[in-house]
């Protein structure tokens, strides 16, 4: 039902990871993904069951790309990419994310 994504090159210290739960419950029925505040490109929770009983999530990627290729160019999108769209998700549809403190 939740997945976990770390970036490659980071790492992330729990004592129990099941403590990472705790935030899923303090989401909003609109938030379908939540970061710590200051490092929302290298942890991300994503609700899936959320994501599969809405297209938000898939338009919003779909415009936040769209709208950064229309806006950069293509090679903006294709430098960083994940980072670049994670960014603009966030910016343009701020109602799908949730940020903790980390």
């Amino acid at each position: 039902d939740l997945l976990i994504w770390v970036d490659a090159g980071d790492y992330m210290f729990l004592d129990d990871a099941a403590d990472i739960l705790t935030y899923r419950h303090q989401m909003l029925e609109t938030n379908l993904v939540a970061s710590p505040a200051t490092g929302m490109l290298v942890f991300q929770l994503y609700d899936i069951k959320r994501m599969q009983s809405s297209s938000s999530w898939y338009d919003a990627v779909k415009a936040s790309l769209f709208g950064s290729i229309a806006e950069h160019g293509i090679s903006h999108a294709c430098e960083k990419a994940e980072g670049n769209v994670i960014n603009a998700v966030i910016a343009r549809f701020p109602t799908l994310w949730y940020f903790f403190d980390s």
